[in-house]
């Protein structure tokens, strides 16, 4: 574009100026913004320190170990199955570190039952799932002479009543260090 007259453009910006100047200065309230509102500042006053209670002793007897210090370990079966749950194996080969750790470790397995069915076929079902954990721990390397197995069958429940959640509760393998 070619511009002919100079004045000419130069006016229509010098209008478009003071025309914008003038919107600018009307008398239209402004609203007051509010006053800042912010927190008073509270200095922090430190807690008086308390002299230190002298340590206790650590306990003789930790959760979810015997009397002295052995895991403790109960495995729970299904019903009329003595297979092992993978959910059991990180606790087994926790047992299994600590019997070959310690080749004078000794434990028992105890295998045991709900009261559902006979005594000899509860004795024998206990004998099963006791002899499920003693493969295992044989499998990882634990020596034969540290493990006895021995079923109770149903003679040794945990829970008395006759119910679905006490049999699942009897349904159970347990390590017992010796």
């Amino acid at each position: 574009m070619k511009v002919k007259n100079w004045s000419t453009l130069f006016g229509v910006f010098v209008q478009a100026g003071v025309l914008t100047a003038c919107a600018c200065q009307t008398n239209v309230p402004v609203p007051e913004e509010p006053p800042e509102t912010r927190p008073v500042f509270q200095p922090q006053v430190p807690e008086p320190v308390k002299p230190a209670k002298p340590r206790e002793p650590e306990p003789k007897h930790i959760p979810g170990t015997d009397a002295e210090g052995n895991p403790i370990a109960v495995f729970y079966f299904r019903l009329d199955d003595a297979t092992l749950s993978s959910t059991n194996f990180a606790a087994l080969r926790l047992h299994a570190d600590v019997l070959n750790d310690d080749p004078s470790k000794r434990i028992a397995i105890e295998g045991h039952c709900d009261e559902r069915g006979t005594r000899e076929y509860n004795l024998a079902l206990g004998d099963r799932r006791a002899g499920a954990v003693e493969r295992f721990l044989l499998s990882a390397g634990v020596d034969q002479s540290q493990m006895e197995t021995v079923s109770y069958g149903e003679e040794k429940p945990v829970a008395t009543e006759s119910n679905e959640a006490a049999w699942a509760l009897n349904r159970r393998a347990e390590i017992k260090y010796k």
